[in-house]
């Protein structure tokens, strides 16, 4: 299961509010 950040790009389970380095 992944989150979506700021951008709506899927990223791995993380806290809120980090953004994918990949993104």
């Amino acid at each position: 299961m992944g989150l979506n950040d700021s951008s709506g790009t899927l990223v791995a389970p993380k806290p809120k509010g980090l953004i994918d380095p990949n993104t």
